[in-house]
């Protein structure tokens, strides 16, 4: 018997390009904003410690990951948040 392990026996990231999170920004690392997602850190550029933002995931290694911000509560009016801005606000914890 072999121990041989077929391509498709291997456990595929659960992150995928193109995936939207809506997060909370919980560190800062290289001068990028970082947030676990699925056992991953993913780095997102524009972003400081406790942003709230929806981003979307731009590509995946095995353990990293980077993202870009769509859509952010800076620099809004009460006016002018989005009904999805208002839930970013209200809700709490890291992955949102």
């Amino acid at each position: 018997m072999n121990n041989l392990t077929f391509s498709s026996e291997i456990k595929k990231t659960p992150l995928k390009q193109g995936d939207q999170y809506k997060v909370k920004i919980t560190s800062e690392e290289n001068g990028k904003g970082t947030v676990k997602i699925k056992e991953h850190t993913v780095y997102v550029n524009n972003t400081k410690k406790g942003d709230k933002v929806k981003i979307v995931i731009t590509d995946v290694a095995r353990e990293k990951a980077n993202g870009k911000v769509i859509l952010s509560t800076e620099g809004l009016t009460e006016d002018g948040l989005s009904e999805e801005v208002a839930e970013l606000e209200e809700r709490e914890g890291d992955l949102i």
